[in-house]
């Protein structure tokens, strides 16, 4: 995230969110770049949460939460 905006880190932490679920279609313009080698992971459902936290954690951080979560 280091040189980008709030406003980008946000739309790329929702992007990366959308890929990892199977919920982004990579063929559209996006902002992925060179995290799409992490679209794999909407494959193997195990390790989803395992990708997503760190993302969910930003998520957090950002809206001053003392925790980050997973679950929905």
């Amino acid at each position: 995230m280091k040189g980008k905006t709030r406003a980008d880190a946000q739309a790329l932490t929702q992007e990366f969110l959308a890929m990892a679920t199977g919920k982004l279609d990579l063929n559209q313009p996006n902002q992925i770049g060179r995290l799409a080698v992490f679209a794999g992971v909407r494959d193997l459902p195990t390790r989803v949460k395992c990708a997503i936290l760190p993302w969910h954690t930003l998520q957090a951080a950002f809206n001053s939460q003392g925790t980050a979560s997973t679950e929905a």
